[in-house]
């Protein structure tokens, strides 16, 4: 355990020092989930910060957030927002979908809401969905002009 804690207080040094990317922050939130501690949801909150990601980190962002359920809604619209639109990447883009009804639910009207509803609606085209996409290029219609 002390050179659990000692390695994760290594890394942290060297992200105050030199920043942070993705896998750096990945690494953060594999030490620190051996042994939570108070500052675990702070690292998951960072993972979910990062948007120009390879399909690889998307494919383990998405691992992590379906490995943390209850930290689901502990994290604001924004970065549920930037999560969904890393996710609608991926082969099949529920979990993105989900993650947008339920900011619609909330009333969540930010313009990258339109964003993400466009980029399900391309994603279910991909996937010959022409009914979802075509409901999802309707709603990115309806949130760009004021109107959902």
């Amino acid at each position: 355990r002390r050179v659990l804690f000692r390695s994760k207080e290594c890394l942290e040094i060297f992200i105050k020092k030199y920043g942070t990317n993705f896998d750096l922050s990945l690494l953060h939130y594999q030490l620190s989930s051996i042994h939570p501690d108070l500052d675990t949801p702070k690292i998951l909150k960072n993972l979910f910060t990062f948007h120009k990601l390879t399909d690889a980190q998307i494919i383990r962002q998405h691992k992590v957030w379906r490995d943390n359920p209850n930290f689901h809604e502990q994290l604001s619209p924004d970065l549920k927002t930037q999560l969904a639109l890393n996710l609608a990447k991926l082969p099949d883009p529920r979990d993105a979908q989900v993650i947008c009804e339920q900011l619609l639910e909330t009333h969540y009207r930010d313009p990258s809401l339109a964003v993400l509803a466009r980029r399900l609606s391309q994603a279910y085209e991909n996937n010959q969905e022409p009914a979802k996409a075509k409901q999802f290029n309707t709603l990115a219609e309806q949130l760009l002009a004021g109107t959902y």
